[in-house]
């Protein structure tokens, strides 16, 4: 007996869909790890799921930002003395 399966075998040389990161959670990553409490499960599920030019941006604005808000902090205690 024919049934009409419309299910086709899966092809071997077929590779899964990769699952990639959003921008938030690409943001999270970095923070986690710039700040050192990033498990190592979470890096390893982090450097698997998200694209290595995704990750040097966001590392780069991160540190950008970091650098403005210490020179802002900066330039506010030198001239209110």
């Amino acid at each position: 007996m024919n049934t009409a399966d419309n299910s086709a075998p899966p092809n071997p040389s077929e590779k899964p869909a990769k699952r990639t990161l959003s921008f938030w959670q690409t943001l999270s990553s970095v923070l986690y790890a710039m700040l050192g409490v990033q498990g190592r499960k979470n890096a390893q599920a982090s450097l698997e799921e998200g694209r290595i030019g995704m990750f040097i941006f966001v590392g780069l604005l991160v540190v950008g930002c970091f650098i403005l808000i210490v020179s802002l902090v900066v330039y506010l205690a030198i001239s209110s003395g």
